[in-house]
């Protein structure tokens, strides 16, 4: 994934938890529920779907961020997408999901230890590397090969 990519969705991550949050103190203040079903409920579950998109694609890539524990990130997460937290909880898993994003993710994202394949560098088919060369042959760029040879 490009880093480009990587830090927007670092960035949705944290406007999904901001979100969720504001949905769910909206539900609270007109008395309403964010489980089952509902106006403040389908609101709720359309940004949960949301951010739960987003979490699945992004945190492989933070997972690979040496030096970074993605624990506190997922656990505040959980809080965060959870219909029966407390409007408390959920207030403080959203500032913690911000912190750790904008402290910790964001300026790592350009030292990832996963391999990164450039887009400029063309990549060589597998069957490339499973040619067997002929006896006498030192390289196939001269040399056409054909079928039945």
């Amino acid at each position: 994934m490009e880093e480009s990519r990587a830090k927007q969705l670092a960035v949705a991550l944290v406007s999904g938890a901001t979100e969720l949050y504001e949905t769910a103190r909206k539900a609270a203040r007109a008395n309403h529920s964010i489980a089952g079903i509902g106006f403040y409920a389908n609101k709720f579950h359309d940004a949960l779907v949301k951010l739960a998109g987003v979490e699945s694609e992004v945190m492989p890539v933070v997972e690979t961020i040496t030096g970074f524990d993605s624990a506190p990130l997922r656990r505040h997460l959980a809080t965060a997408k959870a219909t029966n937290t407390d409007l408390r909880a959920r207030d403080e898993a959203r500032k913690q999901v911000r912190l750790i994003c904008e402290t910790e993710v964001l300026p790592r994202l350009g030292n990832l230890s996963g391999p990164v394949q450039p887009s400029s560098e063309p990549v060589l088919a597998a069957s490339i590397f499973a040619l067997k060369l002929a006896p006498g042959m030192t390289s196939i760029q001269s040399q056409a090969l054909l079928p039945g040879q």
